[in-house]
């Protein structure tokens, strides 16, 4: 476990750490590291499970090889500057991830996260996601945040329909246009 979140660190996040072979968790967010990309060498991180790297000036395309993180449960990447769309080796490979958190940057492109099953928490808001939401059909929401994207559309899953206090945050702001599958956004507690 290596957790340094607020300690003030400046500079850029360095590649060295992806040699951290065993490391299970690492946090770095909320620090003052340049603006710059994520180093990809932390894809070599492979038993990693615990992903915070929130508000840390990062910039650039999320790395294709964060899909090679398949034991990753949590994943924070929020309030960075982030652009370009979600890599299917991300999406498709992160099957254990049980929070997504990318709210607060500038990524575009579909959503398509049908593989991510495993899901409790997303929160995707504040981006230019556009086009078509793929969700997982049997993911155990309780979160859902994709509020303020560009022109989303799609299919709530009918399995969301029978999750009790769902919460789905303001599905308004920009143009998403979300179909409930026999109106079951009326058993959703819209915040």
């Amino acid at each position: 476990i290596l957790a340094l979140e607020q300690n003030k660190f400046s500079g850029t996040i360095i590649p060295e750490l992806g040699k951290l072979s065993k490391l299970t968790s690492l946090s770095i967010a909320r620090n003052f590291f340049d603006k710059g990309p994520l180093p990809s060498a932390l894809g070599n991180l492979q038993s990693l499970r615990l992903l915070r790297v929130g508000n840390s000036s990062l910039t650039g395309t999320i790395p294709s090889e964060m899909g090679l993180l398949s034991n990753l449960q949590l994943l924070q990447m929020e309030k960075n500057e982030l652009t370009g769309s979600i890599p299917s080796e991300v999406s498709d490979s992160l099957t254990q991830l049980t929070q997504l958190d990318l709210f607060y940057n500038i990524l575009t492109g579909a959503m398509s996260l049908g593989a991510m099953t495993n899901l409790k928490q997303l929160r995707l808001h504040r981006n230019k996601f556009a086009g078509l939401v793929t969700l997982p059909e049997t993911a155990p929401f309780k979160v859902l945040s994709i509020y303020f994207n560009w022109n989303l559309t799609g299919t709530i899953p009918a399995a969301l329909c029978d999750i009790p206090n769902l919460r789905i945050q303001k599905c308004g702001g920009g143009q998403v246009n979300l179909m409930c599958p026999g109106g079951c956004c009326y058993n959703f507690n819209f915040q």
